[in-house]
């Protein structure tokens, strides 16, 4: 079957007009489905279709790959490109839903809400009104056309929250990738420290007049657990290291983020870093020796 998203005009409007269903705000008990789809006949009114075949494979599938999709758009969609792209979005969230089997694929209000969580939420946002002068008798009239499933105020609720969720990980993974820069940089100090070290500790064995006074730094530098707490704590901070990159590289739905895991893991680099830190700091005192 096809999921339609024609648009129509309400009787009833005239300068700001409405196209397509408009759910009001339902109380918790009420379950109100949506306006079956018309055709536009408002002059601006833009209509898309996708046809979705019975043999739709599974997302992830290969049998996906180049898999045609037939989509039928009106004419005049090329005069609104914003428009055009929110629609076809939301047609093709259709597909999507229906490819992974989601119960609410025919759910229109769950189809308007997944190609914003999935990145086209300015793009809609802009596509979703069309602004229209006309002028007769030097008369001018300003019209606003809305497009999709939403009020202003049910659209920019969605919005608001959906842009805050991404504003938090962006700010959490923002941290991380400073804690991991300078993570990397206290690392290669360190690691050319203790070269640095092995290599005096080389000339020193070769050294045949040594100071009393120098004699008990000199038996500490060879005991044979004398780097062990510096390199067991850079091989656990690589460890964390690797997993914070794994956690930023990955596609983590929006759902499925924990925002005080990925603070946690911040916290935890960060502390290992600043002890990394000092030990690099102590090791320096050893060498100045």
């Amino acid at each position: 079957g096809g999921a339609d998203f024609g648009l129509s005009r309400r009787p009833d409007a005239d300068a700001d007009q409405q196209l397509g269903p408009v759910f009001p705000k339902l109380r918790p008990e009420e379950k109100k489905a949506p306006e079956k789809p018309r055709s536009a006949t408002l002059s601006e009114g833009i209509i898309a279709q996708v046809l979705i075949p019975a043999n739709l494979p599974l997302f992830g599938s290969s049998s996906l790959n180049n898999f045609p999709i037939n989509m039928r758009v009106s004419k005049n969609c090329c005069n609104h490109p914003y428009s055009f792209i929110a629609f076809s979005a939301h047609e093709l969230s259709h597909v999507l839903l229906h490819s992974i089997g989601h119960p609410e694929s025919q759910n229109e209000i769950y189809t308007e809400i997944t190609p914003m969580l999935l990145g086209f939420m300015d793009l809609i946002k802009v596509g979703r009104k069309v602004e229209e002068r006309k002028r007769e008798n030097e008369c001018e009239t300003h019209i606003t056309h809305h497009y999709g499933y939403f009020s202003d105020h049910q659209f920019d609720y969605i919005y608001n929250t959906i842009k805050l969720i991404y504003n938090q990980e962006s700010n959490a993974k923002y941290h991380i990738n400073i804690t991991l820069e300078s993570t990397k940089r206290i690392i290669i100090i360190a690691e050319k420290q203790i070269s640095l070290f092995g290599n005096l500790l080389i000339l020193l064995n070769k050294t045949k007049k040594l100071k009393t006074k120098d004699l008990d730094a000199i038996v500490r530098f060879h005991a044979p657990n004398y780097l062990f707490e510096f390199e067991s704590s850079l091989s656990d901070i690589k460890k964390y290291m690797s997993k914070a990159e794994k956690k930023m590289q990955c596609d983590i739905e929006i759902k499925k983020i924990d925002f005080h895991d990925l603070q946690t893991l911040n916290n935890q680099l960060e502390s290992k870093r600043i002890y990394i830190k000092g030990l690099v700091s102590k090791l320096n005192e050893d060498i100045k020796t």
